[in-house]
């Protein structure tokens, strides 16, 4: 009995669906931040905490590691996702 080979195709539509799902989760995440930029503005609280990212940083490269992902292209993604949040609650004290 013959198993059926995915094709180049079926590949490229799962990855657009796995993208589909980043976008998605960095659309809920930004959300997240929102909500977290008002807190702070309320608590008078700085939006860059370099503490919290460092942590964030460092457990998202223990993760990778774990999944046997590159951790200088999680660094770099999770970096720009970071940069990116900061903006949005600057955007939010404003």
């Amino acid at each position: 009995m013959k198993t059926k080979q995915i094709t180049l195709g079926e590949l490229r539509e799962e990855i657009d669906l796995v993208d589909t799902l980043l976008i998605r989760c960095l659309a809920k995440r930004q959300e997240i931040v929102k909500e977290v930029a008002e807190i702070k503005k309320k608590e008078n609280l700085p939006v860059f905490q370099p503490e919290r990212e460092r942590i964030l940083l460092e457990k998202r490269k223990k993760l990778a590691s774990l999944l046997n992902i590159d951790s200088n292209l999680v660094m770099s993604i999770f970096q720009n996702i970071l940069d990116n949040s900061r903006k949005v609650q600057e955007t939010k004290w404003r």
